[in-house]
This record gives structure tokens, sequence and C-alpha cells, in this order.
């Protein structure tokens, strides 16, 4: 939204069409206080958006969340000849 507000409101192109960020850089636009320092917010957000994803995958391998991506894979590689629920001999 931050960088949208940035852009001038007449020459809007495709940034009309982002559902969210265009009201919510309207509302940035109107608010005066907030849009004389959108720049600064805008790389605000984009490096918490940066270090949430980065703490993400720093979690992923000693969290439940590998199983996400972990369990497709095992179920893609596993012998198809060995009935369900059989251990290895």
């Amino acid at each position: 939204a931050f960088r949208i507000a940035l852009v001038d409101a007449s020459s809007r192109g495709a940034e009309t069409w982002s559902v969210v960020g265009h009201p919510l850089a309207t509302m940035v636009d109107r608010f005066g206080p907030l849009a004389d320092h959108a720049a600064g917010w805008h790389q605000v957000w984009w490096v918490a958006h940066v270090a949430s994803f980065v703490a993400f995958l720093v979690l992923l391998p000693v969290t439940m969340i590998r199983h996400m991506f972990t369990s497709p894979l095992n179920m893609y590689l596993r012998d198809r000849d060995r009935p369900k629920g059989a251990m290895k001999p």
C-alpha cells in the first residue's frame, strides 16, 4: 500500500487492480502525516516481510512445519510394492 501511495493518484494504472493495496493506499494518501513518510514505511514493511520469511526458513527444519514439505516427498518416494503399514524386513 505504501508503494502504491508513492505513485501519483492520477497516474495509477495496474495499481488500481490491487484489491487490498489500492484502498489502503487511498487511506494513506488522505492521512497527511503517514503520506509524508510513505517511502520510509514502505521500506520498514518490506524489511519486516523479509525478516519474517527468513525466520520461517530458519524455523522450518526444527519445527513441525517441516512435515508440510517432507510428507508429500515421502509419499512419492515410498515403495509401492509393499503393503501399507508393512515394516521393512
